[in-house]
């Protein structure tokens, strides 16, 4: 209901088997006959080449939709699968550009983020949403390490979110 009233597209999880490529372009196969525009993707180096070479040839690449990746495939791991043979150089830059985040738990990032949510308060957040009320003050006090890998999924939202409010997304 918030996503409508927002004017977005409401959100969509599109699996795919891990190291199968197949699955992986059948996943973007299904991604291109849907509405959204902004993809969060969650996947490893391996299935990258049926993601994006998939994804070139049905014009995903090429400015109708956001990608937003994690980390965990950097240029490095790219350009190897582009020396492998696996992704062409075309495919590869078309990727320039891509939206990345990601914080591991011992970076300086991750500490500035615990530090900002060691400030919240349970009211502040149910002030911002009702669902969020009846929170542990505990919980503030000093984030888990695991929290880097949500403040990642955050992140990438709300750079999503920016784009589409920037104009750039639909």
């Amino acid at each position: 209901a918030r996503a409508a009233a927002g004017a977005l597209t409401p959100p969509l999880k599109i699996k795919f088997e891990y190291d199968d490529e197949q699955s992986a372009r059948e996943a973007v196969r299904t991604l291109s006959k849907q509405p959204q525009t902004i993809v969060v993707l969650l996947a490893f180096v391996n299935d990258l080449p049926g993601i994006f070479n998939e994804a070139d040839a049905l014009g995903l690449l090429s400015g109708s939709h956001a990608w937003i990746g994690s980390r965990s495939f950097s240029p490095a791991s790219v350009n190897a699968l582009v020396d492998a043979g696996r992704i062409s150089n075309t495919t590869r830059d078309k990727l320039e550009g891509m939206l990345q985040a990601g914080h591991a738990p011992n970076t300086e990032s991750f500490g500035l983020f615990k530090q900002s949510f060691a400030r919240l308060s349970p009211k502040e957040c149910e002030a911002m949403d009702p669902q969020l009320g009846g929170m542990e003050p505990s919980t503030f006090a000093d984030p888990p390490e695991n929290t880097a890998y949500a403040f990642d999924a955050t992140a990438t939202v709300a750079l999503a979110l920016r784009e589409q409010r920037e104009g750039n997304l639909t």
